[in-house]
């Protein structure tokens, strides 16, 4: 049953984190991307609520960016875990979003994780 750890976030906001660690990947036409992901409990229901996926993103990235400070990352992938059931069971379900970081130190979203560039 994994639990995480709770973080305060903007407005008085409750994250439950549920880790973080660095990812190395490829994928067929595109360079090897090294990237920084961050794992969270997520009260979204269903992946069609994308509205509140990308408010739950937001939130936590001021966190995930002073991570990838220390890690020395420039992509960050949020990952958001459900569990729609209970957590006694294995099932679940994740939706990703991903920034990554411009030359002039500023995060922006990132449509895909190649979109940077890289």
């Amino acid at each position: 049953m994994p639990r995480g750890t709770l973080h305060p976030v903007a407005d008085g906001t409750m994250i439950e984190v549920l880790g973080a660690n660095r990812t190395t990947t490829w994928e067929p036409g595109h360079p090897k991307a090294t990237f920084l992901t961050l794992s969270m409990a997520t009260t979204v229901d269903g992946v069609l609520d994308s509205a509140r996926i990308w408010r739950e993103a937001g939130l936590v990235l001021p966190l995930a960016r002073s991570i990838a400070a220390t890690t020395g990352d420039t992509i960050i992938r949020i990952e958001r875990v459900a569990f729609p059931y209970s957590r006694m069971l294995p099932l679940r379900f994740s939706t990703y979003t991903y920034y990554h970081e411009q030359p002039d130190s500023t995060w922006v979203p990132s449509s895909t994780l190649w979109s940077t560039g890289q």
